[in-house]
């Protein structure tokens, strides 16, 4: 009887370390099937090459170029399938967005040929390798009569969760422009186009706009100077009938195309530009600037030249370096620029450094 006691303790008692077993491997299960549950499932195209990462602890982007003028261009089709794109405006996810950790917003400009001149939509994993995200069509508005739709920016709402890309249609006949804005929640279905300034409205050349603070802040140039205004609120639908001139000296220079970014520093900003005193020049013979204010607008850095049109002539960025895109990433300064080649062929590039004044030209590693 003893020994039957016995047995059954010991079988009751592996039972139990059993059903403890059994209990935690049931909860390792559940918790891990919730943490894929979770976790933002990557649309197909998410998996796209990543040969460099921008971003991460172990970026791999390398530093052999001693120039701020990049080799080679950032490779990437438009829906023409051609690469001659222009305008960027980049944004940066860490964790990513809809899948991407980097969005664009940028224009086809083949030969400056402007009919072609369409707001559209490219995803990066890692900053270098970009693609249309999977299931969009570009471009996200097509050409007018008399008209065409340039200088676009893309703008994130955290508060809303969306991304809101901003483009410039321009008649040609009226010489007015205005100011258009298509909004997404996923980065491929967009939602019909509003109009922020129509045609009677304020002009502006290039707007960069952040959201901040419930209110929409952009820069624009126009009149030889950096202009200021910022929404009355966050509808993008009221605005000031007056503007701010920023206190930069353009004696000298000219003002064209310009991105601006908040940092620890205030408002840090490049701005394509050319010198008066060259004869016929204008903005496809410029070069890229730097100037900086504080986030009441003080000026901290009058404008000065960080990447300059290369001196080869047979290089993509000899003619002009046009309109640029930056981040600053752990510490670093992303440029993407735009740029023209001698034989007027458009082209996108990547300049980068921890410090502004000291950029290295994109060179590809080798596989």
């Amino acid at each position: 009887m003893a020994t039957t006691i016995a047995i059954f303790k010991m079988k009751s008692k592996k039972n139990l370390i059993g059903c403890f077993i059994l209990y935690f491997v049931i909860i390792s299960c559940t918790k891990k099937r919730n943490e894929e549950q979770n976790t933002p499932s990557l649309p197909p195209l998410a998996q796209l090459e990543k040969r460099d990462t921008i971003g991460s602890t172990t970026d791999t982007i390398a530093y052999v170029n001693r120039s701020p003028n990049a080799s080679e261009i950032l490779n990437f089709n438009n829906y023409l399938n051609n690469t001659e794109n222009i305008h960027p405006k980049v944004l940066y996810f860490s964790k990513g967005w809809k899948g991407y950790k980097f969005w664009m917003a940028y224009t086809p400009y083949p030969q400056g040929d402007v009919k072609y001149e369409n707001p559209c939509i490219a995803v990066s994993q890692d900053g270098i390798n970009w693609a249309t995200p999977k299931g969009l069509e570009n471009p996200l508005d097509l050409p007018f009569e008399n008209g065409y739709n340039s200088d676009t920016h893309l703008v994130y709402r955290e508060d809303l969760d969306i991304i809101e890309c901003w483009y410039r249609p321009y008649d040609i006949k009226t010489n007015k422009n205005a100011i258009y804005r298509r909004v997404s929640s996923d980065g491929i279905h967009w939602q019909n186009r509003e109009v922020i300034f129509d045609f009677n409205d304020v002009q502006m050349l290039s707007p960069a706009i952040n959201f901040e603070n419930g209110k929409y802040k952009i820069w624009y140039c126009l009149g030889n100077e950096i202009r200021y205004i910022e929404s009355l609120d966050s509808s993008a639908k009221r605005w000031p009938k007056t503007f701010l001139a920023l206190k930069f000296d353009w004696s000298k220079f000219y003002p064209w195309h310009l991105d601006v970014i908040k940092t620890e520093k205030g408002y840090e900003m490049i701005v394509c530009v050319w010198e008066k005193a060259i004869k016929g020049a204008n903005n496809n013979s410029a070069d890229l600037f730097y100037c900086s204010t504080d986030e009441a607008n003080k000026v901290i850095d009058q404008p000065y030249p960080i990447l300059k049109r290369n001196t080869n002539k047979d290089a993509f960025d000899y003619r002009s370096i046009y309109r640029a895109s930056f981040i600053k990433v752990n510490g670093k300064y992303y440029i993407y620029y735009s740029c023209i080649s001698n034989n007027w062929t458009r082209s996108m590039a990547l300049s980068f450094g921890s410090d502004i004044n000291d950029l290295h030209g994109y060179v590809k590693k080798s596989k």
